[in-house]
């Protein structure tokens, strides 16, 4: 037969499993880590040509020791970086405009405030692409050739046939 148990033992024998449990908290019952970390400070463009951007920012520091930077770029990506980089390149196309913050993210999920944003504008590409130099090593095996690529092997086998 089943006692029944008045709701002040009820409330007391539950307030004595709840002290017993937190008296030997495991780890994953340890307080939450709350406090963000602090706020890169002065994002600033280092290098800047047609092609490249090159950005550096002061360190974030946290409590817990343990943090990594998230850098949003205008074009909707945000890059996720190890702790031990404050600077990063990024390669982009000329004639085009870019704004860029960075912001730190503690191991808890605590997220800093966002660094001041920087924009650029990327130069032209005034570059005139380099003329092409075509060698003949071989009669049956022309060779063409651009400053600063790969040589590429035309097959001289492709004819038009008349019918």
């Amino acid at each position: 037969m089943l006692r029944r148990l008045s709701s002040w033992r009820v409330a007391s024998i539950a307030a004595i499993f709840l002290v017993s449990l937190i008296g030997n908290a495991p780890g994953w019952a340890a307080p939450r880590d709350r406090s963000a970390p602090t706020k890169p400070a002065n994002l600033r463009v280092t290098s800047l040509t047609s092609h490249n951007v090159s950005l550096a920012w002061n360190p974030s520091a946290d409590d817990s020791g343990t943090l990594s930077y998230r850098l949003w770029v205008s074009y909707g990506f945000t890059y996720n970086l190890s702790q031990a980089l404050t600077t990063f390149s990024l390669s982009v196309v000329p004639s085009n405009t870019y704004s860029f913050y960075v912001y730190a993210v503690d191991g808890s999920g605590n997220t800093s405030p966002k660094s001041n944003t920087v924009m650029v504008t990327t130069p032209g590409d005034a570059t005139a692409p380099t003329a092409p130099v075509i060698s003949l090593d071989d009669v049956n095996r022309p060779k063409f050739h651009w400053s600063g690529h790969r040589r590429t092997t035309m097959d001289p086998t492709c004819s038009t046939k008349s019918s």
